[in-house]
């Protein structure tokens, strides 16, 4: 009996050792749990502002190319000037905008109304507005007033003056005649 109280104490001690040993192999493991929770914190940190530096780089370029090609349109355009040539483009225009363009054009000085024009043309009203847009879409000034409550429209009067030296639109004499 001695014999087995000796083991028995002998494995109580063993059973002590083996109790400290995990407790203290449980703080270690929760110690490197605390410092990889910390590591892999400052590790998302540092991906989400990497993340946003990105972003936010993206969007700087975008603005970059933005202002380059303003800085080349105005390079451009201040080429186009120092040159002192002010050409401009042709504008094509079918033949019935060209009889709303003259109608206009010819009626210097005074406001028409869309309904005036279509009276002057033999138009209905929605095809002088439908050629007045397509006038515009192609580049002629057209200015739209407010007058009497109603659109008043007429040429802008530098463009009147380009027509007149320049014949922008190509209107041919005989054109120009039967609004005269």
């Amino acid at each position: 009996m001695i014999t087995i109280s000796i083991k028995l104490l002998g494995s109580n001690s063993v059973i002590n050792e083996v109790k400290q040993l995990r407790s203290s192999l449980k703080v270690a493991f929760k110690k490197v749990k605390n410092e990889f929770s910390e590591h892999l914190e400052s590790v998302n940190k540092n991906t989400n502002e990497i993340q946003n530096n990105y972003e936010f780089l993206c969007e700087l370029d975008a603005k970059m190319d933005k202002l380059t090609q303003r800085v080349d349109e105005i390079q451009m355009f201040m080429e186009h000037q120092k040159n002192g040539a002010k050409q401009v483009p042709k504008i094509q225009l079918t033949d019935s905008e060209k009889e709303v363009f003259m109608a206009l054009y010819t009626n210097e000085g005074s406001l028409l109304s869309y309904s005036d024009i279509a009276a002057k043309l033999d138009m209905s009203e929605i095809l002088v507005r439908n050629y007045i847009n397509n006038l515009i879409t192609k580049g002629v000034p057209v200015e739209r007033r407010y007058k009497e409550d109603r659109i008043a429209l007429s040429i802008d009067p530098e463009f009147r003056h380009l027509q007149a030296t320049e014949n922008l639109l190509g209107v041919s004499e005989t054109e120009a005649k039967q609004f005269v």
